[in-house]
């Protein structure tokens, strides 16, 4: 497998826009020598990610979005100092538990894809500090975040979320909390952790506490 590089624009370090990676064809087979931290491959039809893509030891970033996967790729867990991963847009239903390995990364973009649970290995992200489920199948809030006292922000808008867990008010680091758009209970235990979550400074989307 080969890189066919033609005109690629740098990663948007702000994954909420992503700029658009421009005719780039990669199964990478040979950008090793080419990688300067950071690398987008937008919006390719990418299937499957080459082994070789684990000598670019020093990548921080890495733009997956909008491409044909069904599971993240386990040599992208092996890439022990990516910073941010960003692979919304895709078709992957589970992460596998090498996810776990990516200790330094600090932003997870799983916007739209099909996950319904997560893994007990993400709590060991003991970095992650911004984690985006939007527009996937949870019915349930996902229990493992709640062993991660250091997240910051968290959307999970666009599920199928119900309930939520007292425990979530444990999450001292948290500054926003998207919960738009899913069919969240107006009951008095909603109702008492988002109060709370408000009076600890959250900015919490999609739930309106009338007082």
């Amino acid at each position: 497998g080969e890189v066919n590089w033609q005109q690629r624009p740098p990663v948007c370090s702000n994954h909420k826009y992503i700029s658009r990676c421009i005719q780039v064809q990669i199964s990478c087979g040979n950008i090793a020598a080419r990688c300067k931290g950071q690398e987008s491959f937008y919006k390719n039809k990418i299937t499957s990610v080459s082994p070789s893509i684990e000598n670019l030891t020093e990548l921080r970033e890495i733009d997956l979005y909008h491409n044909q996967l069904r599971e993240i790729p386990l040599p992208l867990c092996h890439l022990k100092n990516l910073r941010t991963l960003a692979i919304s847009y895709n078709s992957i239903t589970s992460l596998p538990e090498a996810i776990g390995e990516l200790k330094n990364l600090s932003a997870l973009y799983l916007r739209d894809n099909g996950l319904q649970q997560l893994p007990p290995q993400i709590a060991s992200l003991e970095n992650l500090k911004e984690l985006y489920l939007e527009a996937n199948r949870f019915e349930q809030f996902p229990a493992q975040l709640l062993n991660m006292k250091q997240l910051e922000e968290i959307d999970l808008s666009k599920n199928k979320i119900k309930a939520l867990p007292v425990e979530l008010n444990l999450l001292k680091k948290l500054k926003e909390f998207d919960i738009r758009q899913n069919p969240l209970q107006v009951s008095k235990e909603n109702t008492l952790i988002i109060r709370q979550l408000q009076k600890d400074g959250v900015q919490v989307y999609g739930f309106e506490v009338i007082e």
